[in-house]
């Protein structure tokens, strides 16, 4: 066979195989070796198209004033502000471990530092805190 007919036949197991058949296979004639660095070479672009910087995601949620929030003030509609975030707590009144007072108090208000003085850099209560997030402060 000469070397025409290998790098053909070389192709068409590319084309059946996948260009991972060429890049794992060693090659030893002149012609299939060129083939070899074309197609590393397209796959070097293609990771590189695959592989662009993802834009930051965009808030979905809605933006609220403190107006907005200061007429949820109540243990029937409690809403507060946290560290630039709007959250819903009214459900979890009757849930915190440190009582409804811990809670009440920060409805209808900006509640940071009241959180940030109570559970510093704590991540659970955070994780929590994030399950009732309605929206981000304007």
């Amino acid at each position: 066979m000469n070397i025409k007919k290998i790098a053909l036949i070389a192709l068409c197991g590319v084309s059946i195989l996948g260009t991972s058949f060429l890049i794992m296979t060693p090659t030893v004639h002149a012609s299939t070796t060129k083939t070899t660095h074309v197609f590393k070479k397209i796959i070097k672009k293609k990771k590189k198209i695959t592989k662009k910087k993802k834009s930051a995601p965009t808030s979905t949620l809605p933006s609220y004033s403190l107006a907005d929030v200061s007429v949820h003030n109540s243990k029937s509609s409690c809403w507060t502000i946290i560290n630039g975030d709007v959250y819903n707590l009214t459900t979890w009144i009757a849930q915190h471990p440190g009582g409804e007072g811990a809670i009440l108090s920060i409805c209808g208000k900006n509640g940071s530092s009241a959180f940030n003085n109570q559970h510093g850099a704590s991540g659970r209560p955070e994780q929590i805190l994030k399950t009732f997030q309605i929206g981000i402060a304007k």
